[in-house]
């Protein structure tokens, strides 16, 4: 989607200019949080997450890992094509 802000190396969408990010006091992780594993894994791969840049995140699209919106919107979706 992003094929001139994407950074194969990384795996992370670097926007030059962002276009929207949470704002500081938002997107620092409490101490707490910095003790999870997945907030661990996601400072380390976008450190840059505070200017707007985006980890790229890929998963199964299956029915049984979907919630009730998510799945009507798919199976909409599905039909149309």
């Amino acid at each position: 989607m992003f094929p001139d802000d994407y950074n194969p190396k990384t795996g992370v969408v670097e926007f030059v200019q962002s276009r929207g990010h949470l704002k500081p006091h938002l997107a620092l992780p409490t101490p707490e949080e910095l003790d999870r594993e997945g907030v661990q894994f996601f400072l380390e791969r976008n450190p840059g997450f505070q200017r707007g840049h985006e980890l790229v995140c890929l998963c199964e699209m299956e029915e049984h890992n979907m919630k009730a919106l998510t799945l009507r919107l798919f199976r909409k979706g599905a039909r149309a094509v």
